[in-house]
């Protein structure tokens, strides 16, 4: 995606918002999904969700997926499902780098995401309670 003012300066805020469900978009959740994130620290919260200004390390914590494992592995640790942002390992500029690899195991399906930005949301679609494709009903974790 790219921005071009035309004329004069303008605010542009560019951003990839799809969820994914990589055995289908009425499998199930996406709990058994195996997932490794390239990031080796996360954008500390508050209660509310609003960035606290700080950065914390993933190691010991259930945001840890720079070994590959399960979402469901860590997840149970979370009161409400992953929502997080992660702080992209490989520095900064505009070169593309690894940023996640997700794994499902019963479609084989593998998804390999790259980019400039430096950091990425990991989100389960933690409150999903909608009508989708085909009248299907998704349900929190249905998607990543």
């Amino acid at each position: 995606m790219k921005a071009k003012a035309l004329n004069k300066p303008t605010p542009v805020n560019l951003m990839q918002h799809a969820y994914w469900n990589l055995d289908g978009h009425n499998s199930g959740d996406i709990l058994s999904n195996v997932v490794q994130i390239f990031g080796s620290q996360i954008i500390v919260i508050n209660s509310d969700l609003v960035p606290a200004g700080k950065f914390g390390s993933v190691k010991g914590t259930p945001y840890d997926f720079l070994e590959p494992h399960s979402i469901k592995s860590k997840i149970i640790e979370l009161a409400n499902g992953y929502d997080m942002n992660y702080v992209l390992d490989g520095g900064v500029g505009h070169k593309l780098k690894r940023a996640a690899v997700v794994h499902d195991l019963k479609s084989g399906r593998v998804l390999k995401l790259s980019t400039s930005a430096s950091g990425m949301q990991f989100y389960t679609s933690n409150t999903l309670d909608i009508k989708g494709k085909g009248g299907f009903e998704y349900k929190p974790h249905a998607a990543l």
